[in-house]
């Protein structure tokens, strides 16, 4: 038994949203607030699911989302938090006010996960520089699955041939032959 769906995708509008659905989904917000974001779109007028109305608003629309490109500062505190807490992405959007959790963990899956692994980083902490490895970093993080660093592929592993049982001489059983 799971959760009902959200609504019926038949005759609900997909892909870019207006300029008008945009202006539709803000003033209704403004006059009711956020509720039930299942009811929105009916009451409102849209021809939107509602996981979309709320996404589009979170994500957009609401005052104080800062939209663009981020900056050294922001870098160096979303590594640092990550490094010290995960990948917990609305925890780490608490420390940065104006993103989005889905905006961070974007980020760091395109940009800074490929720019920073493996490669040493600088932090300024209170004064005190402190160098931080990422390998280490990285390492300390519980795998899941593949391979080990260092571990050579399967392919090169030859396997052992297992010795089978062997017949005594006399016809006695194998299982007191040493």
């Amino acid at each position: 038994m799971g959760r009902a769906p959200c609504c019926q995708k038949l005759g609900l509008k997909q892909g870019k949203w207006t300029e008008e659905e945009d202006d539709i989904l803000a003033s209704y917000i403004a006059q009711h607030g956020e509720g039930s974001w299942r009811s929105l779109p009916k009451n409102a007028g849209l021809l939107r699911c509602g996981k979309s109305c709320r996404l589009r608003w979170v994500n957009y629309l609401r005052d104080g989302v800062k939209r663009g490109s981020f900056s050294k500062e922001e870098d160096d505190l979303i590594v640092k938090l990550h490094a010290t807490i995960g990948k917990r992405w609305s925890l780490i959007a608490s420390h940065l006010p104006g993103r989005t959790d889905n905006e961070i963990k974007n980020y760091w899956k395109s940009h800074l996960s490929r720019q920073f692994h493996g490669l040493w980083r600088m932090y300024t902490e209170s004064n005190i520089t402190k160098t931080v490895d990422m390998n280490k970093l990285f390492a300390t993080r519980k795998r899941r699955g593949g391979r080990a660093p260092g571990q050579s592929p399967r392919s090169n592993m030859k396997k052992q041939p297992v010795p089978g049982p062997t017949k005594a001489q006399d016809g006695s059983s194998p299982i007191g032959a040493t």
